[in-house]
């Protein structure tokens, strides 16, 4: 990059902290080091030299004790650390094998030992794992949990069970928008925020966070936190909990994986009362494969990760329901019957045009002769509407008929997603990290019905391609003055194209052509919902959904 490109880029980055720091708070998914630097008498040692240094990718951070022999080192990626101090007249101590996590405040506090700077003393110890200098309750979900625990569908967020106060809602699945239906510490299952490396991954709708934009692959995502309550005031535009998840960044080593997931019905056993009913085990077929790497572009300096992963799921569909029998779509009821408690009765079809008062109250209305409605009484809309039911494949009830239809058909599920992040640690002040996330999902529902009148609406392909992006940095201005600006957003569309071909009209079904200018266009099959049979048309369809969310942040510490 040219020289006077970098100096401008840093120049307004700089100017974008000092401009939104009061207005608008950073999600930070960093860490912090602090602690105070004392003699083996407890005295406080001012003006320690205090180096940190990312083990993996030779990030380095400094500061110096102040005149309390107190220091503070934030906005840390999460990672393995070394930890330097060095003060003229007294032995150096680094202590190595430090791991900080997400949203960690870890206390680090030294005693020097009087004698030369060259004398250094090792220390090998674990970061602390309560923080004492926050309030807040969460939980952290490492790397090596992520990894090595069964997850049914690699779905991240299913992990979220090992945290303390989390319960999925009942709509809780792993279909890809389902999955941000839970519950933390009772609050509603639609008011909980996602964040993926410090920018809300969770689109707004009318009513909450009803979805997310990107779900990372369990080998994209280094850790996440849990936060359940009291947690800091940055986090204030939920009502419910706060996971904050932190993607994997390349290091000064190249690392990869390749990766195939199956599950078979071929391998599977059948239900013990299908088997004793004579059913066949519903097929079902899952394949989830990937690759996954990254390692250094410039080392100690720049560093890449991608991660793209696919799924392609095939499972039976079943559907049992009731419909009209030929005889019935010929009007002749002759044949049908109903139950009367115990009892099977002939079914009783009643003239509406007979209609008339009743001397002791009410109606009467006479039946049509032998339940045979003539065909002279048929509606010429009605007629052409029953010619969609399917025709009934099996026998049903021995005297209803109830449950006389049966078929079984493949339920495709195809999802694409991609993951990458880019780390520049352009100089010991100057840190930038970016990164994008893109999943594509569609579900091609199958048509139960083989005509335009089912009920469904994903039999064209329901399509939810998703888009997540982020770009940070932070600037070791002076130092007592650090800066931090991110920004990045998140995209959800939902694309439901109706069941019906482009150019349908209610005129194919005998109704006027004036009913289609009080309707927008694409024109779905109306629903005929007849008691007794099965519903013919969409109740509901969504051929379109858009939700976004842009986020500008900055902090100064």
């Amino acid at each position: 990059m040219r020289p006077h490109v970098k100096e401008t880029l840093l120049r307004f980055a700089v100017f974008l902290s000092l401009l939104f720091v009061l207005a608008a708070p950073a999600q930070t998914p960093t860490a912090q080091i602090s602690g105070r630097i004392t003699d083996s008498t407890q005295a406080m040692v001012p003006g320690a030299d205090v180096a940190v240094t990312g083990v993996d990718n030779g990030l380095l951070r400094r500061a110096v004790s102040n005149d309390a022999g107190y220091y503070t080192i934030t906005l840390l990626p999460p990672g393995n650390y070394r930890v330097a101090v060095r003060k003229e007249g007294f032995r150096a101590v680094t202590q190595s094998g430090l791991t900080l996590v997400v949203d960690q405040v870890a206390r680090l506090d030294f005693a020097l030992e009087v004698g030369a700077v060259a004398e250094t003393v090792e220390v090998t110890a674990a970061a602390p794992s309560v923080d004492s200098s926050t309030a807040a309750l969460g939980t952290v979900v490492s790397s090596k949990q992520i990894l090595d625990m069964p997850l049914n569908s690699r779905n991240p967020l299913r992990l979220a069970y090992l945290v303390p106060g989390f319960s999925p809602s009942p709509a809780f699945s792993d279909q890809f928008n389902r999955a941000s239906s839970f519950r933390i510490n009772g609050g509603r299952a639609n008011m909980n925020d996602l964040f993926l490396d410090g920018v809300s991954n969770s689109p707004p709708a009318s009513n909450g966070f009803l979805s997310y934009a990107a779900f990372p692959s369990p080998d994209a995502l280094q850790e996440f936190k849990v936060q359940t309550n009291s947690y800091a005031a940055e986090y204030g535009r939920t009502n419910g909990g706060v996971l904050n998840m932190v993607m994997r960044s390349g290091t000064n080593q190249f690392h990869g994986v390749f990766y195939e997931f199956l599950r078979n019905s071929k391998l599977d056993a059948n239900n013990f009362f299908a088997n004793r009913a004579g059913a066949r085990l519903p097929g079902f077929k899952r394949n989830q494969f990937g690759v996954a790497g990254g390692g250094p572009i410039v080392r100690d300096k720049l560093f890449f990760f991608a991660n793209y992963e696919g799924l392609r799921q095939r499972q039976a569909s079943t559907f049992i329901g009731t419909f009209p029998t030929a005889a019935e779509r010929a009007g002749d009821f002759s044949r049908s019957a109903k139950r009367v408690g115990a009892a099977c009765l002939p079914a009783q079809i009643y003239d509406p045009f007979s209609t008339r008062a009743n001397p002791a109250g009410g109606f009467l209305r006479d039946a049509f002769p032998d339940g045979r409605i003539p065909a002279w009484r048929f509606d010429a809309v009605g007629s052409k509407v029953a010619g969609f039911y399917p025709l009934p494949n099996q026998q049903g009830d021995a005297c209803t008929g109830v449950n006389n239809y049966f078929t079984q058909a493949s339920d495709p599920l195809d999802v694409n997603q991609l993951d990458s992040k880019v780390d520049w640690n352009l100089s010991e002040k100057n840190r930038w990290f970016g990164g994008v996330s893109y999943r594509r999902s569609v579900r091609t529902e199958p048509n139960l019905y083989r005509n335009i009148a089912f009920t469904g609406f994903q039999v064209n392909g329901y399509e939810i391609p998703s888009w997540n992006g982020r770009l940070d940095y932070t600037r070791v201005h002076t130092a007592r003055l650090i800066l931090n600006v991110r920004g990045g957003f998140s995209t959800v569309k939902q694309d439901a194209p109706p069941p019906v071909k482009q150019d349908f009209s209610y005129t194919e079904l005998g109704m006027p052509r004036a009913l289609e200018a009080q309707t927008l266009r694409p024109i779905g099959f109306p629903v005929f919902n007849v008691a007794g049979y099965n519903l013919l048309g969409q109740q509901f369809s969504s051929p379109l959904e858009t939700f976004q969310t842009y986020s500008l942040a900055a902090s100064a510490t």
